[in-house]
């Protein structure tokens, strides 16, 4: 059995429909757990978004399929969070996903 790791990375905050998105998929998401179809909770601070990512009693749900997960999170929440800043550091590590402004 493989050790599930801690997986960080900076992304570029896109865009979707006129708000902001964060976007992230493949190999980050796997390596800390986060496969597809997991559900998980939000949290927002003023800090940080906080996922916790739980085995079935979350609001949400990781997208894409078992090669590929997506973690997508767009709208106005987003815009807000993001601010002016352009880029955003997830930190990934079984049962969480931590997204700060970078």
């Amino acid at each position: 059995m493989a050790a599930i790791l801690e997986s960080i990375v900076r992304l570029i905050s896109g865009s979707n429909k006129g708000q902001r998105r964060i976007w992230i998929e493949g190999i980050a998401l796997l390596t800390g757990g986060a496969v597809h179809g997991r559900q998980y909770t939000k949290e927002v601070t003023a800090d940080a978004i906080i996922l916790s990512v739980t085995s079935g009693k979350g609001r949400h749900r990781i997208a894409g399929d078992s090669a590929r997960p997506i973690l997508d999170l767009s709208g106005k929440w987003v815009t807000k969070f993001m601010g002016s800043a352009s880029h955003f550091e997830a930190t990934i590590t079984p049962g969480n996903i931590t997204i700060r402004r970078s």
